[in-house]
């Protein structure tokens, strides 16, 4: 009698996905293929008035650093900010054109009217837009606008699995950095998260290393909080990492002399300063950023290191870079 070997199953095909996993897939084809349509009306409202565009990335902190910048600016100035967190395919080039948020098919047509009307007739009047931009598409969003000031709030492994690793990360948020006209300023910003340590510093210079590129560097640090009694140490080692990345160094805050006497000492002829708050910090920055620069802003949050990034943008009004 014949004998019929046995073998192993073997399962073949793709993963199950739940049904969560499928709505998602079909709202993102949706939303990418919407933002084909909208993109050149976007694009041509855009060009017609060339309002300056402030561009805000990051994996976290977006949203709140978007309404802080527009709220300063507010004051002043007439601004049009990201209302929410619509910051995808859709929302950026609805943000520039000043229609609803168009998610459906259905609404982009019965919006298509007012779409025509806000790209040909009636553009925004304003002085700035302050654009929330998510990771994903970036590189479609830049045939909208081009960014005067940039900013990159801190970097994460959030959504690693659509760019495979932290560097995918950078390199896609880095597109707003390298769209940046020679004139234009880059600022990151890693001050969002309160209590700074010796990791997350260690980790926003390297990022910014990469980020910035061939620009000049610009880093302002401030205090590590709660520390202990190895502050002192913590603060000096931070100093030796920065001397490999800063062009310029600006320690802020009661223990940043640490940073600046370890820096000083392996580059004597490169730029330090120490200053005790943001205030006089800012008096330094006036004087020593040029246009073009990458500026690195990181401390713990009780330093408000976050106060300079409407400073820095009024910078480059002073300067009259503003195209």
């Amino acid at each position: 009698m014949n004998q019929v070997e046995s073998r192993p199953a073997v399962v073949t095909g793709k993963p199950t996905l739940s049904p969560r996993q499928i709505q998602s897939a079909r709202d993102d084809r949706r939303i990418r293929r919407l933002g084909i349509f909208l993109r050149p009306f976007a694009r041509l409202a855009y060009r017609r008035r060339r309002i300056p565009v402030i561009a805000i990335t990051g994996s976290v902190g977006k949203s709140t650093t978007t309404a802080f910048i527009a709220r300063v600016l507010g004051t002043t100035f007439r601004v049009v900010r990201t209302p929410g967190n619509y910051n995808d395919l859709t929302g950026v080039p609805t943000t520039i054109l000043g229609v609803g948020r168009i998610k459906t098919v259905r609404r982009y047509l019965r919006e298509f009217p007012r779409v025509v009307f806000r790209t040909f007739v009636r553009q925004h009047r304003a002085d700035y837009f302050v654009l929330e931009v998510a990771a994903g598409g970036i590189e479609h969003q830049l045939t909208i606008f081009s960014p005067r000031l940039t900013v990159v709030t801190a970097i994460t492994d959030a959504h690693v699995e659509m760019f495979g690793s932290v560097e995918g990360i950078i390199r896609e948020k880095g597109r707003l950095v390298r769209a940046l006209p020679e004139t234009g300023h880059a600022v990151l910003c890693y001050d969002d998260a309160f209590n700074a340590n010796p990791a997350s510093m260690r980790a926003a210079l390297e990022t910014f290393r990469e980020v910035a590129g061939e620009r000049r560097r610009v880093v302002v640090l401030g205090d590590m909080y709660e520390l202990g009694e190895e502050t002192a140490r913590f603060h000096r080692e931070v100093g030796q990492q920065a001397a490999a990345v800063a062009d310029v160094l600006i320690g802020v805050g009661e223990h940043a002399h640490d940073y600046v006497r370890e820096f000083t000492t392996m580059r004597p002829s490169v730029p330090a300063f120490h200053r005790r708050n943001v205030e006089e910090a800012f008096e330094v920055v006036r004087r020593e950023l040029r246009p073009g620069d990458a500026v690195l802003l990181k401390a713990s949050h009780g330093v408000e290191l976050q106060k300079l990034i409407p400073r820095i943008r009024s910078l480059d009004l002073l300067r009259g870079s503003r195209t």
